[in-house]
């Protein structure tokens, strides 16, 4: 009978075993491309948030959670366990009441904690555009339903003071990153 001298391939591509290591080595590459992009995501984050920072560092307390800020052109409240209103320096002492209660409907309504927890589900979910999507809408709906308490909380006789000093915060200013920034609502 004839012999074979050579050496027996058994994780040929065909094989049941090159199929399985074929398989691991792609998941490891998706893998370490689903990291690094986490990764990439997530200092982007570190940098907004310090950046932010950096910009209320100099702010001075006027009362409470109320601070006001040379460096920023909208307000927006910022922090977790004890959030605290920003508001620009230059801002009209009418605006002010409209102002301060949104932002504090935003605390009172705890939506800085449930962008966070949206904002972590779309860094973990990095790579799929409609997470993505859906993180900015859910921002939106923040906003529209806080919107909505507020003027119930300060009364329909003042719906058109509080609408014409949103559409002065929000026409022509500069507005705060808050992709980068989960814990700040700058809208």
């Amino acid at each position: 009978t004839p012999s074979y001298t050579g050496t027996i391939n058994t994780a040929d591509d065909s094989s049941p075993a090159g199929i399985v290591k074929q398989t691991e080595t792609a998941s490891i590459v998706m893998f370490a491309v689903w990291l690094s992009g986490l990764v990439i995501v997530a200092v982007y984050s570190l940098i907004s948030y310090v950046r932010l920072r950096r910009k209320i560092i100099c702010s001075y307390c006027v009362r409470d959670n109320i601070y006001y800020v040379d460096d920023i052109e909208t307000p927006f409240v910022f922090g977790i366990i004890r959030p605290r209103i920003y508001i620009p320096s230059l801002i009209k002492p009418e605006d002010m009441k409209y102002v301060l209660e949104h932002e504090q409907t935003h605390i009172l309504r705890k939506d800085h904690l449930k962008k966070i927890v949206a904002y972590m589900i779309s860094v973990i979910h990095w790579f799929n555009p409609v997470v993505w999507v859906a993180f900015y809408i859910f921002g939106k709906d923040i906003e529209m339903t806080c919107d909505e308490e507020t003027i119930w909380r300060i009364g329909m006789e003042n719906k058109q003071n509080y609408a014409r000093v949103l559409l002065k915060m929000a026409a022509g200013e500069k507005r705060l990153k808050s992709v980068g920034v989960p814990v700040a609502f700058g809208e």
